[in-house]
């Protein structure tokens, strides 16, 4: 829930003086109200709400209102700055964002979510703060509200509603939920299970639970991703209930790796043992099927027009291939 007007009042954590992008130097928000969203560019909340908090720099940068990104990493390639820096130029993010790598203004805050808003007086105080990706509008007028405070006679916008700037289906309340890969993740349901750095040779069980995903072939476990190993075929495999199902994938873990040998890694999705129907496709996954994993971001692979049971198979052939997470989105009515 948000908090408007927080009974006792943190101060706003001074700002880094580097890494930053869109900016050279930390933004002067001293005697400014600023906005302050902490988010990560692999955070399926934290991309839903992005629309939003572009339509509020657009809004009220003009108005004098600081708006910052603060990127603090869920994994360990987002302190990777030239990951970071290649997701704000494609998502068209404006505004300055902090590189949280250290997780050092994560902790000042006392964050707990992703993605979290901040709303700071001129006075440095933070007066609101709300966590998750919703309650936009009571957002927005918490915002309006500092900003009459500061400035009485000033000309706001009506306050907008969330289908104005984002797609009618992420205002139907949607349920997330995640399975995270490697040895902190657990989610792996073969009884083989892992062994710290070693490859595993995996056969897929005769039975599946849906609260966990499945391999066969060669992989090997990292602290957050589970890798293959092999070079004929290893498939990923999963049952799940949802609208929308999204993965964190990178073409390999190590960076230096990926920088060496920067070869896109090609991976096939199936669904119900058939390729996916072609109005099912995932914006990732092109015509025939086929994904292209060029770096360490999330994918989205499926998009059926119902939450309704799937089974889910990635076959790759390309030892390197990272899976970190699955992603879940279950639409529901109000």
């Amino acid at each position: 829930m948000g908090e408007w007007y927080l009974e006792q009042a943190q101060h706003m954590p001074s700002l880094a003086a580097a890494p930053w992008l869109n900016s050279p130097v930390p933004p002067e928000i001293s005697g400014r109200i600023t906005l302050l969203w902490v988010w990560d560019y692999t955070c399926i909340n934290s991309l839903s709400m992005l629309p939003v908090v572009r339509e509020w720099h657009r809004r009220y940068a003009p108005l004098g209102v600081v708006v910052i990104g603060v990127h603090t990493p869920r994994f360990s390639f987002g302190r990777e700055l030239q990951q970071v820096a290649w997701a704000v130029q494609q998502l068209n993010i404006r505004f300055p964002v902090y590189a949280d790598n250290d997780e050092d203004l994560w902790a000042a805050l006392e964050n707990r979510f992703w993605p979290t808003v901040y709303l700071i007086d001129q006075e440095g105080a933070i007066r609101y703060r709300q966590e998750g990706a919703g309650l936009f509008e009571q957002t927005e007028a918490a915002l309006q509200q500092l900003i009459r405070d500061a400035f009485p006679h000033v000309d706001l916008p009506p306050i907008i509603a969330p289908p104005d700037v984002v797609r009618p289906s992420i205002t139907r309340r949607p349920t997330i939920s995640e399975m995270r890969a490697g040895l902190r993740g657990g989610a792996l349901g073969n009884p083989q299970g892992y062994a710290a750095g070693l490859p595993v040779l995996y056969q897929l069980p005769d039975e599946f639970s849906p609260e966990y995903f499945y391999v066969s072939g060669a992989w090997a476990a990292g602290d957050e991703f589970l890798a293959y190993q092999g070079r004929i075929e290893g498939l990923l495999l999963l049952n799940y209930a949802a609208t929308q199902v999204y993965a964190i994938l990178s073409p390999h873990p190590d960076p230096v790796e990926r920088t060496i040998h920067p070869a896109a890694v090609p991976v096939e999705i199936w669904q119900d043992d058939r390729p996916i129907p072609l109005e099912r496709l995932g914006g990732d996954v092109l015509d025939d099927g086929r994904m292209v994993v060029d770096r360490p971001r999330v994918y989205q692979l499926v998009q059926n027009p119902h939450t309704e049971p799937h089974t889910l198979t990635l076959r790759v052939r390309s030892p390197g291939f990272a899976c970190y997470a699955f992603v879940f989105r279950a639409e529901r009515s109000e």
